[in-house]
C-alpha cells in the first residue's frame, strides 16, 4: 500500500514522449544505484523507464519497467551473457505508484538487485557493467524504442550501491 501523489511528475503518453539530457556522463562499469517512482499503466507494453548512454551490448544501463511479459528487467552491462541482467515480477505494481531501486556493484562485483517498494524483489551474486563510458540519459524511452506509458518522478542516479536501509 504505497501511496504517492505528485502533480509535478513527468507524464509519458507512450508513443512519443520522453525527457533527454545528452550531456550526462557515466564512467566505465562502476557501482550504481538508480531510484525513481513509477506509475506504469496496465496498458504498458515493452516499456523502457530509462536508458543511460547510446550504447547496446555489452554497454547497457537501462530498465524495462515493465516489459510485455509482466517483468521488470534491470540491465547494467550485457543482457546477452546474463552477467549484468536481473529481473523480477512486476505483478501488482501497475496502475499505482511503485518505488523502484536498481543497484549494481559494477564490473566484477558480487551483487545486482531490484527493490520494489523497499523490498528486495530479485538479486544475483554477480554484477557486470559497461565497458566504455556512457553519455546521455533518457527517461521514458529506450535507444531502440520502448516508450514508457505512465508517470515517473524523483529519478536519481548514485555512484555507489545504496544499502537496503538507504
Amino acid at each position: 500500500g504505497t501511496g504517492f501523489t505528485n502533480p509535478n511528475c513527468i507524464n509519458f503518453n507512450g508513443p512519443s514522449a520522453y525527457a533527454d539530457n545528452g550531456t550526462f556522463s557515466w564512467p566505465t562499469g562502476g557501482p550504481i544505484t538508480i531510484a525513481f517512482w513509477s506509475f506504469a499503466l496496465s496498458a504498458a507494453q515493452n516499456s523502457v523507464a530509462f536508458t543511460v548512454g547510446n550504447q547496446d551490448q555489452p554497454n547497457r544501463c537501462q530498465a524495462h519497467a515493465p516489459w510485455s511479459d509482466g517483468n521488470i528487467y534491470w540491465d547494467y552491462g550485457t543482457a546477452v551473457t546474463g552477467n549484468g541482467r536481473v529481473s523480477a515480477s512486476y505483478a501488482g505494481k501497475l496502475d499505482k505508484w511503485t518505488h523502484v531501486v536498481l543497484v549494481s556493484a559494477g564490473t566484477g562485483g558480487t551483487f545486482q538487485g531490484i527493490y520494489l517498494d523497499g523490498v528486495l524483489a530479485a538479486s544475483v551474486a554477480t554484477s557486470g557493467g559497461p565497458t566504455v563510458a556512457l553519455t546521455g540519459v533518457r527517461i521514458g524511452h529506450g535507444n531502440a524504442g520502448g516508450y514508457h506509458k505512465g508517470r515517473i518522478d524523483d529519478f536519481r542516479i548514485y555512484n555507489s550501491v545504496l544499502s537496503a536501509g538507504e
